[in-house]
């Protein structure tokens, strides 16, 4: 009976340290996915940048 337990306890905290490495692993996931969205963000803000220096550029030389 006791190797019976032993073996269901062990048994138990292998699971527990496959929940553990799951929830790291979507905790890492959810990390990335806010570092893309930083990433992105950082494009549009650029792209808008690049898109107000050309406006003011083609005012100077007269353009519309």
């Amino acid at each position: 009976m006791s190797d019976w337990f032993k073996t269901a306890t062990e048994a138990q905290r292998e699971l527990f340290r496959a929940h553990e490495a799951q929830v790291d692993a979507v905790r890492r996931m959810l990390q990335a996915g806010s570092q893309a969205a930083d990433f992105q963000d950082a494009g549009r803000r650029a792209a808008e940048a690049q898109w107000k220096a050309w406006l003011a550029w083609a005012k100077l030389w007269g353009w519309k």
